[in-house]
């Protein structure tokens, strides 16, 4: 997720990228980031340990 979200701004639109002065992606970023971490762990809650931890390296 971190690696996500320092790599996206230099692919996403010059509009998102300097909307909002510059904060725009990353005010909008973190609530769907939480979501997708809540939606791993929802998701992952009966695996054991190894695969769980994997399927967390590999949530957008």
């Amino acid at each position: 997720m971190g690696v996500a979200l320092f790599a996206t701004p230099r692919i996403i639109h010059e509009s998102i990228a300097t909307g909002m002065m510059g904060m725009m992606f990353v005010i909008y970023v973190i609530p769907l980031l939480s979501l997708a971490f809540v939606a791993w762990a929802v998701a992952s809650r009966r695996l054991s340990s190894g695969p769980r931890r994997a399927l967390m390296v590999a949530t957008p």
